[in-house]
C-alpha cells in the first residue's frame, strides 16, 4: 500500500516469522494507495487509489497466484466524477457498508458484501458540509459519527440506524432530536441548533410538517409522548433501463410502457411509485422533496391505512403493493420516492411492460 503500488510482504518458502533476515517482497500491482488507511473487510483489503479517485478492493486470486481486485466506483462513476475522496469509515452491522466523505462535503455509502456479489452505491445529502465520518464498535450495531459543519458551526452527529419496527420509533429526520415525555406534551425543546428552520415531526407514529422552531423549540398541534424532531428528506430511487432480449435483437434503446409495478415491501409505510419522472420535467434540487410539483403528481401513493383502530398511527407494512401506473412510452424506468419521515423498505419491483419498436 505504497504510492506507487502493492506489495506482498513474506517470510518466503521457510515459513515462519517475517524477519529483516527473510523477508521477501512482491510487486501485486502499480495503481497505488492514497494518504487514506484502508479497510480491511473480511478476507479483502479495500483502498482509495493514489489520486484519490477510485476505490478498489484486494484480495487474493488463485489463478494469478497473487492479490488483485476490481475498480468498485465502476459501475457509479458519476458519484466520482469530479470529487475526491477524503475520509471513510466502515460500519459492519447492520448492512457492511463503507460511509465515504467527499471532497465537496458529500456522503456516499458502499454496501459490500463480497460472498453475495454486493457491491452497491447510495447517495447520502445531507443539510451541511461533512467533514469527517467514523464507526465505532458498539453493541448489536456499529454506530457512525458525522462531522457535519452548518454555517459557522461544527456537529458531532450519530447516525440512527436505517430500521424501524414500529412507526412510533421511527428516526427518519436529518439533524434531529427525539424527545419522550410521561405525560403528552406539545412543546418540544432543545432545538437551538435549528432556530428559524422549518421542520417536520413525527408525533406518536402520526406526521406533522410546516413547523417553524421559535427560541429553540416547536409547538404541537397536539400533544404527543414520543417526538422525533428534524429537518425534512426525501428517499428517491430509479431503477436502469429495461434491457432484455427479443426474437429481433434487444430492448435497448426501444419504447416500453409500464403498466403497473408491484413493490415487495418491508416495514414500509409512505411509498410513492412511478415512472422516468425525473426526464420529464427539470429537476429542483433546492426543493426538500426532491421532486417536482409535476413530477409528484405523476407518481401513485401505495394506500396506507388499513384496518388499524381509530386514534392508532397507521402500521408499517410487510407485503405487496401492485400499482396500476399512469405512464407514457419512454425507456422503461421505475421511480420510488418516500417523501415523509418514515421508513422504507423495498425488497422487489415487478413490473408489467408493453413493448414497443
Amino acid at each position: 500500500m505504497t504510492s506507487g503500488g502493492e506489495w506482498l510482504l513474506s517470510p518466503g518458502a521457510a515459513g515462519g516469522a517475517l524477519t529483516p533476515s527473510n523477508v521477501e517482497v512482491g510487486l501485486q500491482g502499480n495503481r497505488g494507495c492514497a494518504r487514506i488507511e484502508p479497510i480491511v473487510i473480511g478476507n479483502m483489503v479495500l483502498f482509495v487509489q493514489s489520486r484519490g479517485l477510485r476505490i478498489r478492493d484486494l484480495g487474493y486470486e488463485y489463478v494469478s497466484d497473487s492479490y488483485t481486485g476490481t475498480d468498485l466506483t465502476m459501475l457509479a462513476r458519476h458519484l466520482f466524477e469530479r470529487w475526491t475522496i477524503k475520509d471513510w469509515a466502515f460500519a459492519q452491522e447492520p448492512d457492511s457498508m463503507c460511509w465515504t466523505v467527499m471532497s465537496d462535503g458529500s456522503l456516499i455509502a458502499l454496501t459490500y458484501i463480497r460472498e453475495q456479489e454486493v457491491v452497491a452505491w447510495g447517495r447520502f445529502p445531507t443539510d451541511g458540509f461533512a467533514e469527517s465520518v467514523a464507526a465505532v464498535v458498539s453493541e448489536g450495531v456499529d454506530d457512525v459519527y458525522l462531522c457535519v459543519r452548518r454555517g459557522d458551526e461544527r456537529f458531532i452527529e450519530l447516525l440512527s440506524p436505517a430500521e424501524a419496527f414500529s412507526p412510533e420509533e421511527a428516526f427518519f429526520v436529518d439533524a434531529g432530536i427525539t424527545a419522550r415525555f410521561e405525560t403528552p406534551s406539545r412543546e418540544v425543546s432543545g432545538l437551538s441548533h435549528l432556530e428559524g428552520r422549518e421542520v417536520v415531526c413525527l408525533a406518536d407514529g402520526n406526521v406533522i410538517e410546516g413547523l417553524t422552531v421559535e427560541n429553540g423549540k416547536v409547538v404541537l398541534p397536539h400533544a404527543a409522548s414520543v417526538v422525533h424532531v428534524g429537518l425534512p428528506y426525501a428517499a428517491l430511487l430509479e431503477t436502469l433501463e429495461l434491457v432484455y432480449g427479443r426474437q429481433d435483437g434487444t430492448q435497448l434503446t426501444r419504447k416500453s410502457r409500464i403498466s403497473s409495478v408491484t413493490a415487495r415491501v418491508e416495514r414500509t409505510r409512505g411509498l410513492f411509485i412511478g415512472t422516468e419522472v425525473s426526464q420529464k420535467s427539470p429537476r429542483d434540487t433546492s426543493d426538500r422533496t426532491g421532486l417536482t410539483a409535476v413530477e409528484e403528481g405523476l407518481l401513485s401513493e401505495a394506500p396506507q391505512r388499513t384496518d388499524e383502530r381509530y386514534n392508532e398511527p397507521v402500521g408499517l407494512y410487510t407485503k405487496d403493493y401492485k400499482l396500476h401506473l399512469s405512464s407514457g412510452w419512454g425507456q422503461g424506468r421505475i421511480t420510488c420516492w418516500a417523501p415523509y419521515p418514515l421508513p422504507c423498505s423495498i425488497l422487489a419491483l415487478v413490473a408489467e411492460v408493453e413493448t414497443g419498436g
